[in-house]
């Protein structure tokens, strides 16, 4: 019997009387948590200021600050398994709890797991028995605390990708990657071989996957993790190579358990070369054994279905009802215009004419809409950082792990008339984008975010203002388009303009059922393809969108 067992049966025996005593069990055992991160934390930092002084060799710092940087995140990891873990262990059995238990069960959760600035996210019944009982308690419970309860439900075991408690094996994850799958208070799982750490060791594909550690962690957690990430080449571990046999032995192991993802980064470069978003798209095999990857409409919002799902039958939720709506700001920088929130480019933004709280920036969607969804995607822009001198980094002070945190202030309001307006989100966390999701639908004309204190002082700058919903019109006429191989490598699909359409996706591909690659573009009337194979036919399909939906178009043979 484990120690919540034995904590359910005294509640049960004798509640009342035991409630004080487990409630100070609970701060005392958490007190005890809390005290030893921080001793081990404390520990590590003494650990690396003196190896700092003892190192003199530029290569033996950076290794040394590898090693720290190794520790930490490792640290950090654990400490989240045993909260995640913990937490799964209970949940199962909290609701068997009298009410006023549970909601001080998950009072003292929230407390001792979180920062006190995070929204509070509840099942739709959790919600609406005791959310706001949670919340409150949770905030007199942590001093100078600020929960919020958030408007956002979900269910457990839902049509969430990625929710807290899952894990995500793969072989020595990127940094932004595990940093992503950590952001959602989920583990990333490393199941690298252990040769990759013996860095004099000369073998070749030391950036290989452990099939006994994937398949360990499949059979003892299948049920928590949603996909497993192989990343070729293997930065983190040097840049190492993986060898096609290992991916067919993953495969082989993954086939055993679920469906397929791939994870991949799309390019931005404005501030830095390496500045990229991460993406994750649902993938699958044909009848004919062909790894494909479903990246149609990619960024709009997608209902992913718990267990198994057919990947190329994924379609978007809703629909884009923002792109190049008039757009209205509070003030705006030279060289800037509001127009550049809603024209679905990632490389340019809105930015304020100042840095100050209140400044605003409100799209008008031109009538009253079905709203279902508001992504907020925030943008940087000549943002100068301090190097913190107790952070965890490389010596040539060009990338660290932020020690303080960094917090993100916006609303987002809506309005059907731009006079009166309805708080949707009060944002203060540290992520400063934002999907919002009202999935029984809200009716909004004017969507607007307004900035409060920003991360570094920064103005607030927006590149995306999106808003999804359903539309309430027709869907655009069928494409009529033509493909002509230009040369080689090359080919060149055109076709008519169509009215009242946003854009176009083209997808494209081997064989009429194998369209397996696509290119999604707005206010255009042709394409250029410059990643065909040389003495390969290819098929094409133009499918045209609007706010309203999709109209799939023919499949035609590329000619030339």
């Amino acid at each position: 019997m484990n120690g919540i067992d034995r904590i359910r049966d005294r509640m049960e025996r004798d509640a009342r009387a035991e409630r004080d005593a487990i409630r100070a069990e609970g701060e005392q055992q958490a007190a005890a948590l809390a005290a030893q991160y921080r001793a081990q934390a404390e520990e590590l930092a003494k650990q690396a200021a003196a190896r700092r002084e003892q190192t003199a060799a530029e290569s033996l710092r950076q290794a040394d600050s590898a090693d720290q940087l190794e520790r930490r995140q490792c640290l950090l990891a654990e400490r989240q398994r045993c909260i995640d873990l913990a937490f799964e262990q209970a949940a199962s059995q909290l609701r068997t709890l009298p009410q006023e238990q549970y909601v001080q069960v998950l009072a003292h959760i929230a407390a001792e797991t979180g920062t006190g600035s995070e929204e509070l996210i509840f099942s739709p019944a959790d919600r609406e028995a005791v959310g706001a009982q949670v919340t409150e308690r949770a905030n007199a419970l942590k001093p100078g605390a600020a929960f919020r309860l958030s408007a956002e439900t979900r269910e457990t075991g839902g049509g969430v990708v990625l929710k807290a408690g899952d894990i995500v094996p793969g072989n020595s994850h990127f940094d932004t990657t595990k940093g992503h799958i950590e952001g959602r208070r989920a583990l990333a799982l490393d199941c690298t071989i252990d040769e990759a750490k013996q860095t004099q060791l000369e073998i070749p594909f030391k950036g290989n996957v452990d099939p006994k550690k994937l398949e360990k962690a499949l059979q003892e957690h299948s049920e928590r993790i949603p996909f497993v990430i192989v990343t070729i080449t293997n930065n983190t571990a040097g840049g190492q190579p993986v060898s096609m046999q290992n991916l067919r032995e993953v495969r082989a192991i993954a086939d055993k358990y679920g469906s397929y993802w791939h994870a991949s980064t799309m390019r931005i470069s404005v501030n830095h070369d390496f500045e990229r978003r991460v993406g994750l798209f649902p993938a699958g095999f044909d009848n004919d054994g062909v790894l494909y990857c479903n990246q149609n409409f990619a960024d709009y919002p997608h209902e992913i279905p718990a267990g198994k799902f057919d990947a190329a039958s994924q379609q978007p939720k809703w629909m884009l009802l923002s792109y190049r709506k008039t757009v209205t700001a509070s003030s705006t920088a030279e060289g800037s215009d509001p127009v550049n929130a809603v024209d679905e480019d990632c490389r340019r933004w809105w930015s304020a004419g100042s840095d100050q709280p209140g400044e605003w920036l409100c799209v008008d969607l031109g009538r009253d809409c079905d709203v279902r969804a508001v992504q907020v995607n925030m943008a940087d822009e000549a943002l100068a950082v301090d190097f913190p001198a107790d952070s965890y980094g490389d010596d040539r002070k060009t990338r660290h792990i932020e020690t303080r945190p960094q917090i993100s202030h916006y609303t987002v309001e809506t309005s059907l008339d731009g006079k009166v307006w309805t708080l949707r989100e009060d944002i203060a966390r540290e992520c400063s984008n934002g999907y919002y999701e009202y999935a029984d639908g809200i009716r909004a004309r004017y969507i607007r975010v307004t900035g409060g204190e920003l991360p570094y002082g920064q103005a607030l700058r927006i590149s995306g203002l999106r808003v999804f919903g359903n539309g309430e019109g027709a869907c655009p006429a069928q494409a009529d388009a033509k493909a002509v191989r230009v040369d080689a490598l090359d080919g060149k699909i055109s076709w008519q303009p169509i009215e009242n359409a946003q854009g176009c996706n083209v997808r494209y591909g081997i064989a009429p059922d194998k369209l397996y690659q696509s290119w999604l573009v707005y206010d255009a009337d042709e394409v250029t393809l410059s990643t065909l194979m040389s003495g390969q036919t290819y098929y094409v399909c133009v499918d045209s969108f609007n706010e309203n939906g999709i109209t799939t178009g023919k499949i035609i043979k590329m000619e030339g």
